[in-house]
């Protein structure tokens, strides 16, 4: 699963104020550093919202209905932001959704210097590929494309698609989750 930072950033526009994530008026929202001294305030908050509305990954998370002995690899951009919210969302699905095996992986070089050519993109496609060879000797494998850059969301999506693994994905407008197609690339 690819990790973003909603969990720091939504603004829960649809939420009563009682229900909104504290954080947001008190805390940067897109600066690249950590904003929690610990986790007890996203946690707290967390336990008493809806996953729908937690975060994107949240979101994908529990419609896929994942069984307590499946693995998730929560794969974040290389910043302070996308870490923290890797951890937290690791603590919340170990805590609220009693997953036992829940890894985070930096993707390397995905931040948000990223200039020039797509070579952390390649590197990500890379990763992608030994990760899911790997997890196939164990069983198969879903990845979740909702979270995290959106070229992020692209590289799943087409590693994915080559390696026909499926790719889920949530839009917050249909919340709905759905599979992205595998395409015929061949000629």
């Amino acid at each position: 699963m690819t990790v973003g930072t909603s969990l720091r950033t939504n603004s829960d526009r649809d939420l009563p104020n009682d229900q909104k994530r504290p954080w947001i008026t008190n805390k940067s929202r897109f600066d690249n550093q950590r904003i929690f001294d610990d986790f007890s305030e996203p946690l707290a908050w967390m336990k008493n919202a809806d996953p729908e509305d937690i975060s994107a990954e949240t979101n994908t998370l529990w419609r896929l209905e994942p069984d307590l002995g499946d693995r998730i690899l929560l794969l974040h951009s290389a910043t302070l932001s996308g870490q923290e919210c890797a951890e937290v969302l690791q603590l919340y699905f170990q805590t609220y959704f009693g997953q036992k095996q829940v890894d985070l992986e930096p993707i390397p070089d995905i931040n948000y210097d990223l200039e020039g050519w797509a070579f952390p993109l390649d590197q990500m496609a890379q990763l992608l590929r030994e990760r899911i060879q790997q997890a196939q000797l164990h069983g198969s494998v879903t990845l979740a494309a909702t979270g995290g850059f959106k070229a992020q969301t692209m590289v799943m999506g087409l590693v994915g698609n080559a390696l026909q693994v499926p790719v889920c994905y949530v839009h917050e407008a249909y919340k709905a989750l759905i599979y992205l197609p595998f395409i015929n690339t061949a000629a």
